[in-house]
């Protein structure tokens, strides 16, 4: 195995510089002497859609090539197409040529599927959706506040692509619902995402951290920031929560999701990736479009002031998140790696 990723952190990732590109290339230099020394039936790598990550695989795809070694990629996001919609067409053709080159890739939905399979015709695309990494059982049946205060959770990259200004400009919008809530958000501050592309000119003029950290300021007791939450600080923060937002522009189909389903949380989320395909309106979750906090807002009120909702929503999560184990996820790309040596013997 190894650690292709050469970025220390999120907010690093897609950034072109030395000491990136040295440890690309250190990577692909023991990438080649293993492929000469032990001669593998498939190599699994994980597929990136921004111009350094992509450049990087790239390259790793060039070594496989040479060894004619077959290749599962996985992609995790839903920006491929854009961002290659968004090069010069012979590099974009260049590009989609060495992308030719895999046999196999692994996205986290049917819809996400059918765009890459019009981009690479040539190339086997196969949907796998995610799996929760943690047992509905090991969070405790969540209690229905009637009036006490609620706990509105966000968990993610705090960046416009994640919608994190759309949820902070919501709470603008919230100030009846404020005195009975506390917003409290996990991860960490990204103030350029590389990975998608969105507008960026400021959602309710709040262009950035600046403008955030004074309305948070202003808010006193409304906000709390938790930065990066692992292992059991991740399980307490969704088992103090009421309520998960993730108002994303761009997903593919987030753990984050998931995991609040796993604790009994009712959720507000955008219809975006993979989501549509398994979240049921209404039953799993409250759907808003991307850049609306308005009606970010007016979802998260009705959820606020509707406990018998938020009992029953939470109660459908907890239920519908058991198919998405890890034991299904590993079978269905077992059956992928099975294939893909079968063929590469033939």
């Amino acid at each position: 195995m190894l650690k292709s990723n050469v970025r220390d952190s999120n907010a690093e990732k897609g950034a072109w510089n030395l000491r990136g590109i040295v440890r690309v290339f250190s990577v692909w230099l023991k990438l080649m002497w293993r492929l000469a020394s032990f001669r593998p039936n498939v190599v699994y790598l994980t597929l990136s859609q921004n111009s350094a990550g992509l450049a990087r695989d790239l390259l790793y795809i060039f070594a496989c090539s040479i060894f004619h070694v077959p290749i599962i990629a996985h992609l995790h996001g839903s920006q491929l197409k854009r961002f290659l919609d968004g090069l010069p067409i012979k590099r974009r053709q260049w590009v989609l040529g060495r992308l030719s080159r895999i046999s196999t890739i692994v996205v986290c939905g049917q819809g996400i599927a059918s765009e890459i399979e019009a981009l690479l015709p040539d190339v086997r695309i196969e949907a796998v959706y995610n799996a929760i990494p943690l047992d509905v059982q090991e969070f405790p049946e969540k209690s229905i506040k009637e009036n006490e205060r609620l706990v509105i959770a966000f968990m993610g990259h705090l960046s416009f692509a994640k919608g994190f200004f759309d949820l902070l400009e919501a709470t603008r919008r919230l100030k009846a619902e404020a005195p009975k809530v506390l917003f409290r958000f996990a991860g960490e501050r990204v103030e350029r995402e590389r990975n998608i592309s969105i507008d960026r000119n400021g959602v309710g003029g709040i262009s950035g951290w600046a403008d955030a950290e004074v309305m948070i300021r202003e808010s006193p007791g409304t906000f709390e920031e938790v930065g990066i939450v692992t292992g059991d600080s991740k399980r307490r923060f969704f088992e103090g929560a009421d309520i998960f937002v993730l108002p994303s522009h761009s997903e593919a189909f987030p753990v984050s999701v998931l995991e609040a389903m796993a604790a009994g949380l009712p959720m507000v989320l955008s219809p975006v990736g993979a989501l549509p395909e398994v979240i049921i309106p209404d039953k799993n979750a409250l759907f808003v479009e991307p850049g609306r906090p308005q009606e970010l807002a007016a979802a998260l009120g009705r959820l606020v002031r509707d406990s018998e909702l938020r009992r029953k929503m939470g109660k459908a999560n907890r239920n519908d998140v058991k198919r998405f184990s890890i034991a299904a996820m590993a079978d269905s790309i077992a059956i992928i790696f099975d294939e893909v040596v079968t063929r590469g013997k033939q």
